[in-house]
């Protein structure tokens, strides 16, 4: 029987795998998110020191054309592939991501993804840059705002083995824009990251997220104000990896 504690890691070829990056910035009945664009460039700045070579971006992208990408993504060849990343930039809410004019869940790109034979037991990313409630957390354990109940923690933690899920906050939180991948990018700038486990380089870019405040209008109180309120903010990582997963030599 083999050693379980015994150190493992995930076999990764330079040039990975693809990085599917989907990114909205128009909505129907929401405030466009503006310079989505200059989040995208650094966040495929952070893939490439990763070794990501391969990118497919789509800016506002309807539901059925990510379906459509997804399903065509699943249909080729991956045999030679170590790994995959797809990253959804968008408005969201607490189990919800949006697009111009609909909503999907989080688990409709990774149950997609899945589909992939030639991944089978091979590390699969996934990223999340999306507000997940109006929860506004101070940092000092004063919180303003109502949780909402989410129907099914599956749509949000996926079950399969093998994928890593990066939230850019944490359940019932907003994200304040641009300070995940910023802090991610800070994490692992300079060589750092070098021969550390994602995981570490994860941690290190929450540790730099977290000394970061900003100030948001709060929900409105009852004699109808809307007081500004101090907001920080945590990424929340949610792991199924069985190995540890390098991502530079």
């Amino acid at each position: 029987m083999s050693d379980v504690y015994a150190p493992l890691r995930y076999d990764m070829k330079p040039n990975p795998g693809d990085c599917l990056i989907f990114y909205h910035e128009k909505f129907e009945d929401e405030e466009p998110r503006k310079g989505a664009g200059s989040e995208v460039e650094m966040l495929q700045s952070i893939l490439q020191n990763f070794k990501f070579e391969r990118f497919f971006v789509y800016k506002d992208p309807l539901e059925d054309k990510i379906e459509t990408v997804l399903d065509e993504w699943v249909a080729k060849d991956h045999k030679n592939d170590s790994a995959v990343v797809v990253a959804v930039l968008t408005h969201g809410d607490e189990d919800t991501l949006s697009t111009y004019n609909t909503e999907y869940k989080p688990r409709q790109i990774w149950d997609k993804v899945a589909e992939c034979e030639d991944l089978k037991g091979k590390p699969k990313i996934f990223i999340f840059q999306a507000c997940r409630g109006d929860v506004i957390d101070s940092g000092k354990g004063e919180v303003d705002g109502k949780k909402r109940q989410v129907d099914k923690y599956q749509d949000l933690y996926p079950t399969e083995p093998d994928m890593l899920v990066i939230y850019s906050s944490t359940l019932y939180n907003p994200s304040m824009r641009g300070w995940m991948v910023q802090s991610i990018n800070e994490a692992q700038a300079g060589n750092k990251c070098h021969g550390i486990d994602i995981m570490r380089v994860l941690t290190g870019a929450n540790n730099i997220m977290n000394q970061k405040e900003d100030t948001v209008p709060g929900n409105e109180s009852e004699n109808g104000q809307t007081p500004e309120k101090k907001i920080k903010q945590c990424l929340e990582v949610y792991s199924t990896l069985r190995k540890e997963l390098y991502l530079t030599p």
